[in-house]
């Protein structure tokens, strides 16, 4: 009499898939040929008909341009979840219909478009089609495991159907090819009481896991110690005594705690976990001064551009990226494939600083340890386990520094000086941080519940924006940054926000310029002397104006200072003055509105964020930790729901890694694994 739909409700893309590829199979067993259609942004497959063409699929798909029409004139996000809201908010009943008098119309609207004519294809039976969905399901396998360290039957489910759609896959023989990896590549790893489901991995990912543990948790063959703590010690407090005599500031104590682990401990690898505008690039600057008067080499190293820049130019390490330090070490890498057979021990002692740990995935993490063991390199991994998690599998810098269960030796930095001490951002900040016990247990934005503008339609939300930033003095929106999460959104401000400054005569000198987005196709856009650009690529042998070679990095902003035909210079936020050609470099583009990823490691006076509460998986407390915590003085949030955003600002990102099915103690209580047979695994 009654169903239970939380099961359906939560699997609905699954299902979804699920019909489409029956469909494509009872299509193709009827000899209805097939054409492969590429949704809008070039990622999903689906099918359409051969013989029906366009101009018929949209004039009856009317359903499909009421939403978007509704999505554009209410102000609904332009992504999947806007859509779906959209659909729901506009759904009106429907009136009743004479089927007779509709088919008719229907005859009478296709015959008025021209028509269709299907020429039905010979039905033959497919004798490798078993094989075809095997290496569909063996692709499917291989592409989760780059992106999780264990995925459940109905992750792989959804991959198989997304990837065979046009093959028509059905359950049947999704079930037998899976009970046959269930034999072979697939390893049982654990069962999530949050979904009830049996989770899996794979060879690959249990021997990485297990390569990362052995070298971590291994036991210490050699002193990597250049003093001991007394003498650390010392040192540390003459300089940062000598600090408050010539700059008006000293070390802080976990600062102090940091630099001294990094040149007292014995361990091989070290972690400094460091809660956002806790001083890390700065001490990193004292450390280097220190390690180099024992003489040993100080190497950076950072998942981005932006932030190997910054350690750079504050705490001048020579640094680099990580995938650029490692090709360096194995010339001849392919696709992230690094061999460092022939890499030998340093000369002199090495030191490694790796920043913005907390996006090592454990496919980077395990290059970086063997990397280190055949340079007989230190090295102090340095992060923030609650900011921007990995995109790929594991999570290797939370693994490392969990509390109680340490695999290195860890200082953790809680004295946060980027804010201002007693302020409200600065409490939002602690709060966000999830890292102070003693917070009061309510909102983390309490603390600037004043800042935060409540605009339900997007346009009107995205144009206070607009208005804001362009309200600032030009010295003003140097020192701030627009936070969003998603591109479309970026796009669409920076674009709006470059005609508001050409109008207010901000800009000048406009010119049309060839570059490249984030999706690698080329378009000019108008450009002009003051625009503020960010740089997408890595290119280190562009020059200054001196001829010198200066580079630039991924992320990297500036000024547009001059414009001579297809020649741009632009001024670097570390005053470098940059010349280079549109028609051979072209990775650049506004740099008024950027998506958290690109701003996590810079710091700006004033930042404006935008929340879109629809953009579910991108709103965790991690994002609005990085963006709230990017300002040294004001923060303003503009969203569409606030009640929606501060759900969404409780709740952490959870990443399953190898130590989601270990054995651990956690607040007294032990965590069980449920070991389940295949038998049991069935009927679950």
């Amino acid at each position: 009499m009654t169903i239970e739909d939380r099961f359906i409700h939560s699997n609905q893309y699954l299902f979804s898939l699920m019909y489409d590829n029956e469909l494509s199979k009872a299509l193709q067993e009827k000899r209805i040929p097939l054409r492969e259609s590429l949704s809008k942004d070039q990622k999903n497959i689906h099918f359409e008909i051969e013989g029906i063409n366009d101009t018929l699929i949209e004039h009856f798909s009317k359903r499909k341009f009421q939403i978007q029409d509704y999505q554009t004139n209410q102000g609904f996000s332009d992504t999947w979840d806007g859509a779906h809201a959209a659909g729901l908010a506009s759904r009106r009943p429907k009136p009743p219909e004479d089927l007779v008098t509709l088919e008719k119309d229907w005859h009478k609207a296709i015959d008025n478009l021209g028509g269709f004519v299907i020429n039905k294809s010979t039905h033959n039976k497919d004798a490798s089609r078993l094989l075809k969905i095997n290496d569909i399901l063996k692709k499917s396998i291989d592409h989760l495991q780059e992106k999780s360290y264990a995925f459940s039957k109905s992750d792989l489910m959804i991959e198989v159907y997304k990837q065979g759609i046009m093959l028509g896959v059905t359950v049947s023989e999704f079930e037998n090819i899976f009970e046959h990896h269930l034999q072979s590549t697939l390893i049982q790893v654990g069962f999530r009481q949050l979904n009830n489901e049996i989770y899996f991995t794979t060879p690959k990912n249990l021997a990485r896991a297990k390569y990362i543990d052995s070298l971590l948790l291994g036991h210490k063959i050699e002193n990597y110690s250049t003093l001991d703590q007394n003498d650390a010690n010392t040192k540390i407090d003459i300089l940062s005594n000598n600090l408050k005599l010539t700059q008006g500031w000293e070390l802080s104590k976990g600062q102090k705690e940091a630099i001294n682990l990094m040149l007292s401990s014995s361990n091989k690898y070290i972690a400094v976990e460091g809660i956002a505008g806790s001083g890390k690039t700065t001490m990193l600057e004292q450390a280097k001064l220190l390690y180099e008067a024992q003489g040993v080499n100080v190497i950076g190293m950072a998942f981005t551009g932006k932030a190997a820049e910054a350690m750079e130019s504050e705490a001048a390490i020579s640094s680099q990226t990580i995938h650029k330090y490692l090709n360096h070490l194995s010339p001849t890498t392919t696709h992230n494939s690094w061999d460092f057979s022939s890499v030998k021990k340093a000369e002199t002692p090495e030191v490694w600083v790796v920043d913005e740990s907390s996006m090592l995935t454990d496919h980077l993490l395990s290059n970086i340890l063997k990397a280190s063991e055949k340079r007989n390199a230190k090295v102090v991994f340095l992060g923030d386990p609650n900011q921007l998690l990995p995109i790929g599998t594991g999570n290797a810098f939370a693994r490392m520094t969990r509390k109680n269960n340490e695999q290195v030796p860890t200082v953790r930095m809680r004295e946060i000086n980027r804010q201002e001490e007693g302020s409200n951002l600065r409490k939002t900040v602690e709060a966000l941080s999830g890292k102070f016990e003693n917070i009061e247990k309510q909102s983390p934005l309490s603390y600037i519940d004043d800042s935060i503008k409540e605009i339900p339609q997007r346009q009107y939300r995205l144009n206070s924006v607009i208005h804001e930033y362009c309200n600032y003095t030009v010295e003003q929106q140097d020192k701030s940054a627009i936070l969003v999460a998603r591109n479309n959104d970026r796009n669409e401000l920076n674009s709006e926000i470059h005609n508001r400054l050409v109008e207010k005569g901000t800009l000048k000198n406009e010119c049309l310029l060839t570059s490249v987005n984030q999706y690698g196709i080329e378009s000019s856009n108008p450009y002009a002397i003051g625009e503020k650009v960010i740089f997408t690529k890595n290119d280190y042998k562009l020059k200054d104006t001196n001829g010198e070679t200066v580079g630039i990095k991924n992320g990297q902003l500036g000024k547009i200072i001059n414009i001579n035909g297809p020649k741009i210079t632009v001024q670097t936020n570390t005053n470098q003055n940059v010349m280079f050609d549109t028609r051979e470099y072209k990775h650049f583009d506004y740099g008024y509105a950027m998506t958290t990823f690109k701003a996590q490691g810079i710091t700006v006076d004033n930042a404006l964020i935008v929340h879109d509460s629809t953009q579910k998986n991108s709103n965790t407390r991690n994002k609005i930790y990085v963006d709230v915590s990017r300002a040294k003085k004001s923060v303003k949030i503009f969203t569409d729901d606030k009640e929606a955003l501060v759900k969404q600002a409780k709740r952490f990102q959870q990443k399953i890694t190898s130590s989601t099915f270990t054995p651990s103690i956690a607040k007294g209580k032990e965590r069980k694994i449920i070991h389940v047979s295949k038998e049991k695994s069935k009927e679950i």
